[in-house]
């Protein structure tokens, strides 16, 4: 990519609005804007007005002056904010191209200046690319955790602990002789590996960055106290679980249990149901500060580790805070009078209960399948492979004794130089000069 030009692209929508914005970045970002200009262009940070001879006439306009290094691409930038009119931006960009050393930018090249100048890591600019790309919210949340280096410092810590592992691993092979040198320990590995599979598992399967008790979806049934939650709970899992009672409150806890639906074409699909204390914003019967913040917290938490939220509401209003997965009106023995998009459900007459256990399967697959679709598939690739390698190297030391050293220590660092390789592009490669100056660190050999 030749970075010795200077670049121009519209970054707003080709239509009719009030501003559009046009950015020109370069080492002659500045001189390509005199030569238009009426008169010279300031050439330090700041925002001003500008008017640029045009073929059309003079077109007044704003400017933001960004100077290198101190810009997106780390080049001096100009962006620039005409009338959104079609005919104006593309006499302007017309105009722009025109000049000495200005060209058209290819796709992403912004973004790829700014890496190349180090403004932006590897991984912030898939961040950028992925915002752009993401069609749900799962998917724009894993991007904006790349944009704001979450998902590098993850694979980061990883990276340093196989490296730490694999040192003391080519310690025992290489230095076994030297007295201050402790080999480590089978099952000791054995723990660290099985840690670092742990992760790599959960961040290809969507659940990093956020908390996951269990491997399986958590769905939640919330709603105001008194809305049927209960007994809706028992109903769904075919049995009595938890007590049900007209007093508000009787729930304080998340009740959670497994549940195992059979759908007709995603098979068995087994999920956690957590039944939640009712909101207690929605109760007739006030709670004092003290019990209400205990309540709200479990609220919360569930909440936040929810794959799918099953919102409970006789009324039909549905008042809720947050989204929603399915809307149900419990209670509802007739199912007239539901409000649109909700589903009418009774456990006193059993209806649709079958059709909201399908419902919940399908919604839980689904949510698992967005938040793996956020990751993206270079990344995935990689920590593939690096799964692939650990696998391999738990294999190679499963039956050693835990208190001795790995029988065939040179094989398991084998397998695992190949997964730091694959990590290292994620979180930062490291060299073998490193893992040696690793062991150099921890043990004075040949004092």
């Amino acid at each position: 990519m030749d970075t010795t030009t200077t670049i121009v692209a519209v970054a707003t929508p080709q239509a009719s609005s009030e501003r559009a914005l046009i950015r020109l970045s370069g080492p002659n970002a500045f001189d390509a804007i005199d030569m238009l200009a009426v008169r010279p262009v300031d050439r330090t940070r700041g925002v001003g007005t500008l008017r640029l001879r045009l073929p059309i006439g003079v077109l007044p306009t704003l400017a933001v002056r960004l100077c290198a290094p101190a810009s997106y691409t780390g080049q001096d930038t100009v962006e620039l904010l005409p009338p959104g009119s079609p005919t104006v931006v593309d006499a302007l960009v017309r105009a722009l191209l025109a000049l000495p050393h200005v060209r058209h930018a290819e796709a992403g090249e912004f973004s790829a200046r700014a890496y190349l100048s180090g403004r932006l890591t590897l991984e912030q600019a898939e961040g950028v690319a992925a915002s752009i790309a993401a069609v749900t919210d799962a998917q724009l949340d894993a991007a904006q955790r790349l944009l704001q280096g979450q998902t590098g410092r993850r694979y980061a810590k990883l990276v340093d602990d196989l490296a730490s592992a694999l040192a003391l691993v080519e310690a025992a092979a290489d230095f076994a002789e030297e007295e201050h040198v402790v080999p480590i320990a089978a099952g000791d590995l054995r723990q660290r590996l099985d840690a670092m599979l742990d992760m790599l598992e959960r961040e290809m399967e969507g659940r990093m960055g956020r908390e996951a008790a269990s491997a399986r979806p958590l769905a939640v049934l919330a709603g105001a106290p008194n809305a049927g939650k209960t007994s809706l709970f028992n109903a769904l899992l075919a049995r009595h679980r938890a007590v049900v009672s007209p007093v508000e409150h009787a729930t304080r806890d998340a009740i959670v249990e497994p549940l195992a639906i059979d759908h007709p074409t995603l098979g068995v699909v087994t999920i956690d149901l957590a039944d939640l204390p009712g909101l207690p914003e929605h109760a007739t019967t006030p709670l004092d500060e003290q019990e209400r913040a205990s309540v709200q917290a479990v609220i919360d938490q569930a909440m936040e580790r929810a794959d799918v939220v099953l919102l409970c509401d006789p009324s039909g209003e549905f008042i809720w805070p947050g989204p929603a997965t399915l809307r149900l009106r419990t209670k509802a023995d007739a199912p007239e009078s539901v409000a649109p998009g909700a589903m009418p459900v009774s456990t006193f007459t059993g209806l649709n209960l079958d059709r909201l256990r399908l419902a919940l399967a399908e919604a839980a697959v689904s949510a698992r399948q967005d938040a793996s679709a956020g990751l993206l598939p270079r990344h995935a690739a990689l920590a593939r492979r690096a799964l692939d390698a650990l696998s391999r190297t738990r294999q190679i030391i499963a039956h050693d004794p835990p208190q001795g050293p790995p029988r065939e220590g040179e094989l398991a660092a084998a397998e695992m130089r190949r997964a730091l390789d694959a990590l290292g592009e994620l979180g930062g490669h490291v060299h073998p000069d490193e893992v040696l100056g690793r062991i150099f660190a921890s043990f004075c050999i040949g004092k």
